[in-house]
């Protein structure tokens, strides 16, 4: 079916492309459809919208790169393609409660208690 084609090839450029781009009309326009399109046939597979679909893979590299590298926030940031670290805070914040230096630190802090042996 056309509909299942489209969400394919969404996910498929989504996939390569969520880091610099953060719009649903890049999307639309890589697929050669209206925004309003997408929206309607990413909702209606999903239930979820485009932009929680972009979100959820941002946060989720977020969360890799804060607990596995030591880039610092800034340059976590610039590689997730926000415009500023305020705004990356923010989306972060909004996503997951904790700003991404207190996830850093807690699971710093979870990864200790869980090495140290039981007394």
């Amino acid at each position: 079916r056309r509909s299942t084609d489209i969400f394919r090839l969404f996910k498929k450029t989504l996939m390569e492309n969520y880091r610099q781009h953060h719009d649903i009309g890049f999307y639309a326009e890589s697929l050669h459809i209206s925004t309003t399109y997408l929206s309607r046939i990413v909702k209606h597979i999903t239930g979820h919208t485009v932009r929680f679909h972009i979100s959820e893979l941002l946060c989720a590299d977020a969360r890799k790169l804060l607990e596995c590298t030591d880039l610092d926030i800034k340059e976590i940031a610039e590689k997730l393609g926000f415009s500023e670290q305020s705004v990356f805070g923010k989306f972060f914040v909004k996503k997951t409660g904790v700003s991404p230096m207190k996830f850093r630190t807690q699971r710093e802090r979870d990864k200790k208690n869980y090495l140290l042996p039981n007394a």
